[in-house]
């Protein structure tokens, strides 16, 4: 998530990003804005990252990661943004005051910091690892539930835990699947890798009776929503849809089965990124995640079955309910009511 979204959202980022790698960075003051006397880190907005001054290597990182577009319009255009950017002149252009470290940060040049939308990485071009942290005031237990997932075998990079909110892993090199070369043909490979997942979730999946598993989702909207989201939902006709399905599988998913959770790297290979989220539902959910492209405000067709529909809007909105709990206050429900109207509009 781009720091413009989280701002937009209501979310104080830099002050929160400051306060979470002071939790990392032991023995460094960590303070939002330019503070005199101290190493200033700067936000790029257009990269959505923080750094104090880019070494080549992470540069060179940079002008990867920005530089393609598997779409072929926008191919040339990214190409010169990308050169642009990620330059010295256009690093230092397009800046402003993010937070400043002191004392310094004795490998500043070799770190960059991206805050997403629960967690900060860390880059370390270095050591060649990525160090992932929960933001300050946010649960730690997304770090715990993806670290005992982790510490099994299954579709992801092995981790190293380095406290209760944080850890670390390989830094990947290569391209998100929406950054990847134009003529990088990935389409067998990440189908290969949505297989992968759907292998390791017929390891825990379970026979369920659908009426008993949709009643457990439609309570935790009656419960957890809004007062006026709970009111509009057809909560109790998505169950009795749902019910109509008989028996459905239940397994562990990733949860957020979209473009951006899908690393190919410069051999080819696709790897499945970003398991926070992981949790048990209905066994189906991660692909109708992305045939759906919901993670981009779709939903499923209309002559899809009734019933799958059903449960996949219930399953939906306890996964945007869940995001939504994880932020104090409103910050989180924008999302979830978007989502809430979508299926609203879906279901009518």
């Amino acid at each position: 998530m781009r720091v413009s979204a989280m701002a937009a959202r209501g979310e104080d980022v830099f002050p929160s990003v400051a306060a979470t790698l002071a939790e990392l960075w032991a023995g460094h003051e960590v303070q939002p804005g330019a503070v005199a006397g101290g190493q200033v880190w700067w936000l790029h907005p257009a990269l959505s990252l923080c750094s104090h001054a880019p070494g080549p290597r992470a540069r060179r990182y940079l002008r990867r990661a920005q530089r393609w577009s598997h779409r072929p319009a926008r191919v040339l255009p990214q190409l010169v943004a990308s050169r642009l950017l990620t330059s010295r002149a256009g690093l230092r252009a397009f800046r402003s005051a993010a937070f400043t470290v002191s004392p310094g940060h004795p490998d500043a040049s070799e770190l960059l910091v991206m805050p997403s939308n629960q967690r900060v990485r860390v880059l370390d071009f270095a050591r060649a690892r990525t160090q992932v942290i929960a933001k300050a005031g946010l649960s730690s237990a997304s770090v715990a539930k993806e670290l005992a997932l982790r510490a099994g075998e299954g579709p992801w990079m092995p981790a190293r835990r380095i406290s209760e909110r944080a850890f670390e892993e390989e830094l990947l090199d290569g391209w998100p699947l929406p950054r990847r070369p134009p003529w990088c043909d990935v389409r067998a490979e990440v189908e290969a890798a949505i297989r992968r997942v759907e292998a390791w979730q017929g390891l825990d999946a379970r026979a369920t009776p659908a009426r008993a598993w949709a009643q457990r989702l439609g309570a935790r909207l009656a419960s957890g929503l809004p007062d006026d989201l709970a009111a509009v939902l057809p909560i109790e006709r998505m169950v009795a849809a749902a019910a109509a399905l008989g028996e459905v599988e239940v397994s562990s998913t990733h949860g957020d089965l979209q473009p951006g959770n899908l690393f190919v790297r410069r051999d080819g290979h696709v790897v499945v990124i970003d398991w926070e989220r992981a949790g048990r539902r209905w066994r189906p959910y991660d692909r109708w995640v992305w045939t759906c492209n919901a993670r981009w405000g779709g939903h499923p067709p209309q002559h899809a079955p009734r019933g799958e529909r059903a449960l996949f809007w219930l399953e939906e909105l306890c996964f945007f309910l869940d995001e939504a709990s994880a932020f104090p206050g409103d910050v989180g429900t924008s999302t979830l009511r978007s989502r809430a109207m979508a299926a609203c509009a879906s279901w009518s």
